[in-house]
């Protein structure tokens, strides 16, 4: 049989559909979706107790500034009325 381009119009029902090219790619994706379902990531060991936090130094570390901060807000505050009543009183 010659190629499938010198088919009269009328059998052209007979030309091939098909080839080994076209069924490659369905087949490689199933085998690479096979290959990639066995790789499963191993399940961690289980553990009676809880893990240890190990961002406590870090947490520590950013709130000291902030509760030494907070502790003399009310310092800060107070000052900063005195001044201006006092720039108030002095007519300013």
């Amino acid at each position: 049989m010659r190629h499938a381009r010198s088919l009269p119009p009328t059998l052209s029902h007979l030309r091939p559909r098909g080839s080994w090219r076209t069924l490659g790619s369905p087949v490689t994706a199933l085998l690479a979706m096979a290959v990639l379902a066995a790789c499963n990531a191993p399940t961690p060991p289980p553990t009676d107790r809880p893990p240890e936090p190990q961002a406590t130094q870090l947490r520590d570390g950013i709130q000291a500034p902030l509760e030494r901060a907070r502790a003399v807000e009310g310092d800060v505050q107070d000052a900063a009325d005195r001044q201006r009543a006092a720039i108030d009183a002095a007519g300013g």
